[in-house]
């Protein structure tokens, strides 16, 4: 009750006027400590999902192979890369593999120069 006796001290001390400033100030206070808290969480909450996406690309870089390419085998033309794409959808292929398989970027040598092969019959 001291904070309470403390407050009505002051309060007689400064009249009615400086009693309604002071209330409102203390209002206002709070409102302004209740919006630092909700933004505090919201900063919080971004923050550990900050750290999650951190930790989730470093598992994938560290633990994950080169991406797997998937083949189709066609029976007789033996066509591995392009198997039934034609004009745009196999450049659009021929584009997507070099950026896996060139040798530049991490990719086997050999596998770049059969797809290199296959794409210019």
């Amino acid at each position: 009750m001291e904070g309470l006796n403390t407050f009505f001290y002051y309060a007689s001390a400064i009249g009615t006027a400086g009693t309604i400033c002071f209330l409102v100030c203390l209002y206002l206070l709070k409102k302004s400590t209740e919006r630092n808290r909700e933004a505090n969480q919201k900063i919080s909450y971004y923050v550990v999902e900050n750290i999650r996406l951190q930790t989730e690309n470093i598992r994938l870089r560290t633990f994950s192979k080169q991406p797997h390419i998937k083949t189709v085998y066609s029976g007789g033309n033996k066509e591995v890369f392009f198997c039934g794409l034609e004009g745009q959808a196999r450049k659009d292929r021929y584009r997507q593999l070099v950026k896996l398989l060139h040798p530049d970027n991490g990719g086997d040598k050999q596998l770049f120069q059969k797809m290199l092969e296959e794409y210019g019959r």
